[in-house]
């Protein structure tokens, strides 16, 4: 394949890029540039990549030569280079020579936006948490929309509904705001409807905006991009700006790859997540399983001891369960236990860590919690058991009681093989003593530990 000889005159900006993208294309040869200024950004580039110079377009006139490109701007230049080239010489010059400039700035940047969209895909393939992929989506958005602020909402089809997971450059009053509704005939209606990006380049001109919040922010342009996977919106991928603007078709276009990558990633990040979410669950109840509850109970007790904080564990078991599953069968017994599921989720803190520890039996973990106060909680949570109302399919199927135990840290256990071990004993004594009721590891004879002990044990290793 011949190549075509090319001489580029004018080694300014334009010039420079053209010999970026032209220098690295098999059809062409750059047999030089030329410019009357020695430290023109274009000669400086020539000479690092081995590209012949002048400041006299002649040196490099012979018959050979395919193509001059003009990016000067002179007119009497022109007519010179026209009355002296051969007839096989083409002139690329003026509007020509532009729009040539223009595509290759576009290739460019489109260039550019395609391998940051690549490398983008494979740091997001990296990251296995959906919070973290998001942000990390959010953050590449506004760099290729060059804008001051966004926000990515997950949508929820079912309850119509979108969610907030991540946003940047608005007050701390928009971060607030964790979900809304989708209105009919509203803005986020007609974007998640057209599946393709809305740019808004004035909020006040477009009729299906009214979103006081963003009018309160500032807001005065925008794009929004949904966000699909397998033709299913999941969420929206915002960019705005505080003052009014025309965004780029090549914004645009990178918004629209990057939605891609971000819709597979938050896919991949689901699974991972799912996944995760299967490991440390208990698949009848919903609660954490023993595995979580062990794992979370070693660093619930790292944290105390790095604090000097109390930590409780509650262990409880229900009161003679086998009866109801000999006189009910299994499926009967196991309404009962997401039942009771249900209501100890209702009855503890958020921060508390609740958990099915192996049949029918539970167990709690209280961060910053005394002996006193955990046994107040065991009396609440005993007290709305026996509250319960059980019954299946309009069958009174009795009253249901537990028995609990509780331990203290650093009083009854300094890690969680003691700890555990002292509830365990509580609540083998409360089952003893008569079932439905509540008993400390500190109320057993003859297996108090004073706090003085332990906490030598826990420091020195005494």
């Amino acid at each position: 394949m011949k190549r075509i000889k090319t001489l580029i005159i004018g080694a300014g900006r334009g010039g420079k890029s053209l010999l970026e993208i032209l220098s690295q294309d098999e059809e062409v040869e750059i047999v030089g540039i030329v410019d009357i200024n020695s430290k023109a950004p274009g000669i400086e580039l020539a000479k690092k990549i081995g590209i012949p110079i002048a400041n006299n377009w002649k040196d490099f006139l012979t018959p050979e030569l395919g193509l001059i490109i003009n990016v000067t701007g002179n007119p009497k230049l022109n007519q010179e280079i026209n009355s002296l080239k051969s007839e096989h010489t083409e002139l690329l010059t003026g509007p020509a020579a532009r729009i040539l400039w223009n595509l290759v700035q576009k290739n460019r940047e489109t260039a550019d936006v395609l391998q940051t969209i690549y490398e983008v895909g494979l740091m997001l393939a990296m990251t296995s948490k959906t919070e973290e992929t998001l942000k990390e989506i959010l953050e590449l958005a506004l760099k290729l929309s060059n804008c001051p602020a966004g926000s990515i909402a997950l949508y929820d089809s079912k309850r119509k509904k979108l969610t907030m997971k991540a946003s940047i450059g608005f007050s701390e009053n928009f971060s607030r705001v964790s979900e809304w509704e989708v209105r009919p005939k509203g803005l986020t209606s007609s974007i998640l409807s057209s599946h393709q990006p809305t740019v808004i380049k004035n909020v006040k001109e477009n009729p299906n905006f009214n979103n006081p919040i963003l009018l309160k922010e500032g807001v005065k342009s925008l794009i929004a991009v949904p966000l699909t996977i397998e033709n299913e919106i999941v969420g929206i991928l915002y960019v705005d700006d505080f003052k009014e603007r025309e965004f780029k078709k090549g914004e645009v276009f990178a918004l629209s790859l990057l939605a891609n990558q971000a819709a597979l990633a938050i896919k991949e990040a689901r699974f991972h997540e799912e996944i995760e979410r299967l490991a440390t669950t208990d698949s009848l109840t919903g609660l954490y399983n023993h595995r979580f509850f062990y794992e979370r109970l070693k660093e619930e007790i790292k944290r105390s001891r790095r604090y000097h904080l109390n930590l409780s564990v509650i262990m409880i078991d229900l009161d003679d369960f086998k009866a109801f599953n000999d006189r009910y069968g299994h499926l009967v017994g196991d309404y009962i236990l997401k039942e009771v599921a249900k209501k100890l989720k209702r009855v503890i803190r958020e921060t508390d860590v609740l958990s099915r520890y192996g049949g029918e039996e539970f167990a709690i973990i209280l961060p910053q919690t005394s002996t006193k106060e955990a046994k107040c909680v065991a009396e609440r949570i005993k007290r709305s058991i026996e509250e319960m109302v059980l019954k299946n399919e309009n069958t009174y199927l009795g009253k249901l009681t537990l028995s609990a135990g509780v331990s203290t840290y650093p009083f009854h256990g300094i890690n969680e093989t003691e700890l555990i071990g002292a509830a365990d004993k509580a609540l083998y004594v409360a089952k003893n003593q008569g079932k439905n009721q509540v008993v400390t590891f500190g109320d057993l004879k003859g297996e108090k530990i004073t706090f003085l002990e332990n906490f030598k044990k826990d420091r020195f290793g005494e």
